[in-house]
């Protein structure tokens, strides 16, 4: 087997690899200041069905993406509150969808080894976007969200909360430190 042939054969599993991978991103509003917020509190729930319904009217995913984000906002210095005078008020949208790509091998350019054929890849991809608003003025001024391959994970509880921990963190990553942080 040629080195060609074998480059070519490891490619699927780049990009299978580059299926599993977690891509997070966050914008902000550049007048808040986010070192004047101290605590924090759940919107009322939104009702925004996902479609699935692993996740649509769910308790158990809701108190873990509750327990989960709570804890990293706490980490980040801010308290959770259960009244209605918090300064920033915290929801979330969570989203699986099936996901489809397909490795062509490029003919046209002579990449056509041992009768290679395309292939396709099909995947879960599930997303989680957590929303910050400022109550006084009822604008969102922090928005992330985070998205992964989550095949293979829906049917594990336990492998549920890994992966929504793993995300939870590198979303958090990109929330603007509060003031005596750094």
């Amino acid at each position: 087997m040629t080195l060609r042939s074998r480059l070519v054969g490891a490619m699927p599993l780049a990009v299978l690899a580059a299926c599993a991978t977690m891509s997070a991103g966050a914008d902000l509003d550049p007048k808040a200041d986010f070192s004047d917020y101290r605590t924090f509190a759940w919107d009322p729930a939104h009702v925004h069905p996902t479609g699935d319904p692993r996740l649509d009217d769910n308790p158990l995913f809701d108190t873990r993406v509750r327990s989960l984000v709570g804890g990293g906002l706490a980490a980040r210095g801010l308290r959770e509150m259960v009244s209605d005078s918090s300064d920033l008020l915290i929801h979330y949208h969570a989203s699986v969808r099936q996901r489809v790509e397909v490795y062509t091998v490029d003919r046209r350019y002579g990449y056509d080894y041992d009768g290679e054929e395309d292939q396709v890849y099909e995947w879960e991809e599930g997303v989680l976007v957590l929303c910050v608003v400022e109550p006084q003025t009822s604008q969102v001024i922090w928005r992330g969200w985070v998205q992964a391959d989550v095949d293979h994970v829906m049917h594990d509880p336990e492998k549920i909360e890994e992966r929504l921990e793993e995300a939870v963190v590198k979303l958090l990553e990109l929330f603007p430190l509060l003031s005596g942080q750094g």
